[in-house]
């Protein structure tokens, strides 16, 4: 999985969540401290996370991310 692909879905898991209401944007933002208009811009494809906004997502969605060798995700697929 690429840095790219783990990005969308993130924004793909935390569209889902707040449209079902399970989680607002204002509660979510105060979870990760990232401010309000920058994970707007975000969920709306505007801009792009920093590694460690992307961290503080992972960590407030309760995600975790296994990191291996090319040549092993390759064997996986």
């Amino acid at each position: 999985m690429s840095l790219a692909h783990t990005h969308e879905q993130l924004r793909c898991s935390l569209n889902y969540r707040i449209q079902h209401g399970t989680m607002s944007g204002k509660l979510f933002s105060a979870q990760t401290g990232i401010g309000q208009s920058h994970l707007s811009n975000f969920l709306h494809k505007k801009r792009k996370l920093s590694v460690e906004a992307m961290d503080a997502v992972m960590k407030a969605l309760h995600f975790d991310v296994e990191l291996l060798p090319l040549a092993r995700a390759k064997e996986q697929r």
